[in-house]
C-alpha cells in the first residue's frame, strides 16, 4: 500500500530525520549505529518530550529508517529490529517536566490579542510588515493552514443571503484525512478590510509560491510573530504562531455550531461535522479532539463565522459514521 502522507510531508519528516541523526552522532561520540540511534531516541529524547511531540519525532524516524531500508537492503535485518522497536515504543509518561517547544505555542488569539500584536507590528520597519497583517486577519477568518493559500481562490457567492466564499484546495487530501479534494467556506455581508486583507493576502501568497520563495515568505512571517508575541505579552508562557489562527477560528467555530446545541445531541452532531468540513477533515473527531476548545460562556466574536457546504458536511457524516462502524467491528471481532 502507498505511504499515506503526501510528498511535502515525507520531504519534511525526512528533514527531520536527518537532523535527529546528527544529534544522536554527536551525542554517540563515534558510537553511532542504527539501533543505537533508536536507544538514543527512546532512552533520552523521547523522556523530555510531550506525547504529540514524541509521535511527531517517531513517526519521521519511521520514515527515514524506511527510507534507508529500500536504499540498503544489505542491513535489512538491523534496520527491521530498528523499526520494530521505534513503532513499539509509546511517548513518555507525563511528569512535572519543562515546557518543550510545541507546549509554548498558544492556541487561542483573542481579538484584544490580534490587536495587541498588529499594534506592535505597525511599528515594525520590516518589508512584509503588510504581509504579516493581512495573514492574521484572513486566517482569524478563513482558518486555513499555511500552505492552503496560495491556490486558494477568493470570489463572490451567487447563492441567496451569502456574499463570498473561498474556495480551499484541501492541503491533507490522501487517505481519507481529508472530506474531499476541496472545501468551500461561504460568508454573508462582512466588512470590507476583511474582504481586502484576504485578496492580498491570497495574491502574495500565490506569487511567492509561483517565484519558490513561499516557503521561505512563511519562516520570515513565523520569525516576526515570535518576536511581536515576546514583546506583546512577555509574561506569557504560550506564544502565537501562524497555526495560532486557526486554532482560534476553530474554538469560535465549535461555539457557534457544537456549544450552543448543548442540549441537543442531533444538532451537537450535524455541528461538529460542520466544524470539521470548514477545517477540511475528514470525521468531525479530529477537531473535536485536537483544536482548541471555546471558552466557557463564549458567545463569539465579531468576526464573521462562514457556513459551511451541505455536501461536505454530509461526506464527514459519512465519513464519521462508517470509521465508528470499523472500530465497534474490530472491538466485536479483533483480529487473531
Amino acid at each position: 500500500m502507498a505511504d499515506p502522507r503526501s510528498s511535502e510531508t515525507e520531504r519534511a519528516y525526512l528533514r527531520r530525520y536527518r537532523q535527529l541523526k546528527a544529534r544522536a552522532r554527536t551525542a554517540l561520540a563515534g558510537r553511532f549505529t542504527t539501533d543505537a540511534f533508536v536507544g538514543f531516541l527512546c532512552e533520552s529524547i523521547r523522556p523530555g518530550l510531550s506525547p504529540a511531540s514524541w509521535r511527531q519525532y517517531r513517526a519521521a524516524a519511521l520514515v527515514g529508517l524506511r527510507n534507508d531500508l529500500a536504499h540498503e537492503p544489505r542491513a535489512a535485518q538491523q534496520l527491521d529490529a530498528a523499526l520494530h522497536r521505534l513503532a513499539a515504543t509509546p511517548p513518555a509518561l507525563i511528569s512535572n517536566r519543562e515546557p518543550r517547544t510545541s507546549q509554548q505555542k498558544a492556541k487561542r488569539l483573542s481579538n484584544s490579542d490580534i490587536d495587541r500584536i498588529r499594534q506592535h507590528l505597525a511599528t515594525t520597519r520590516s518589508a512584509n510588515r503588510q504581509a504579516l497583517d493581512d495573514y492574521l486577519l484572513a486566517a482569524s477568518v478563513a482558518a486555513l493552514r499555511p500552505a492552503e493559500w496560495p491556490s486558494a481562490q477568493w470570489r463572490t457567492c451567487t447563492l441567496p443571503s451569502l456574499r463570498w466564499e473561498l474556495v480551499v484546495v484541501n492541503a491533507k487530501n490522501s487517505h481519507g484525512r481529508s472530506h474531499g479534494p476541496t472545501r468551500t467556506l461561504r460568508f454573508a455581508e462582512i466588512e470590507s478590510g476583511i474582504v481586502r486583507a484576504i485578496t492580498s493576502w491570497i495574491v502574495t501568497a500565490a506569487r511567492a509560491a509561483a517565484d519558490g520563495t513561499y516557503q521561505r515568505l512563511l519562516k520570515t512571517l513565523g520569525g516576526m510573530l515570535r518576536k511581536l508575541g515576546r514583546r506583546a505579552f512577555p509574561r506569557r508562557r504560550r506564544r502565537p504562531t501562524l497555526y495560532t489562527p486557526r486554532h482560534e477560528a476553530a474554538a469560535r467555530w465549535k461555539a457557534r455550531y457544537v456549544q450552543a446545541a448543548a442540549n441537543n445531541p442531533q444538532l451537537q452532531e450535524l455541528g461538529r461535522a460542520t466544524v470539521a468540513a470548514l477545517l477540511g477533515h475528514a470525521t468531525d473527531e479530529t477537531a473535536s479532539r485536537h483544536y482548541a476548545r471555546p471558552r466557557r460562556g463564549e458567545s463569539g466574536s465579531d468576526l464573521p463565522v462562514p457556513t459551511a457546504d451541505p455536501a461536505e458536511i454530509a461526506r464527514v457524516r459519512r465519513q464519521f459514521s462508517a470509521s465508528l462502524e470499523r472500530r465497534s467491528a474490530k472491538t466485536l471481532h479483533p483480529p487473531a
